[in-house]
């Protein structure tokens, strides 16, 4: 009976240790931007938040790290509706800049921001640092809806 129940707690320990462990968060800022964005990996994949209207109200993000550096989402509204447009991010890593990409037809593929810079952190982008704080627009400010 021991041996079952040593076997069964190192089942148990396997299990919830096995899987991928998300490192440290990093934190995405824009120098043009209050946007803030925040970042863990697990392997490739990335998972995230976005302060997309700069109000505190995050909306998932997900994405790759691979050869080209991308984070994909549909915003959703602090009211709780979604923005009709898809988004995806691609970083340049090896010159700190972003490319903004949307599609609101899953068709039209429109580049709406272009080689702007960003600024990569490790730790949380969210410490109670929510907010318009910085008194800059968000990079989707002035953008078709």
């Amino acid at each position: 009976m021991k041996k079952y129940t040593l076997l069964s707690l190192l089942a148990v320990g396997v299990l919830l240790f096995a899987g991928a462990t998300p490192a440290s968060a990093a934190c995405f800022t824009f120098p043009d931007f209050c946007d803030q964005i925040e970042v863990s990996q697990s392997g490739n994949l990335l998972f995230g938040l976005w302060d997309w209207e700069c109000t505190g109200n995050l909306t998932s993000i997900i994405g790759a790290n691979t050869t080209k550096f991308s984070l994909v989402t549909r915003p959703t509204f602090s009211d709780g509706s979604s923005d009709p447009r898809t988004l995806q991010f691609v970083f340049n890593k090896a010159a700190d800049t972003f490319d903004l990409y949307q599609t609101d037809d899953g068709v039209t593929l429109t580049q709406i921001q272009f080689t702007e810079p960003y600024t990569k952190s490790s730790g949380s982008c969210f410490n109670g640092t929510l907010g318009p704080g910085n008194l800059k627009p968000s990079m989707l400010a002035g953008q078709n809806k």
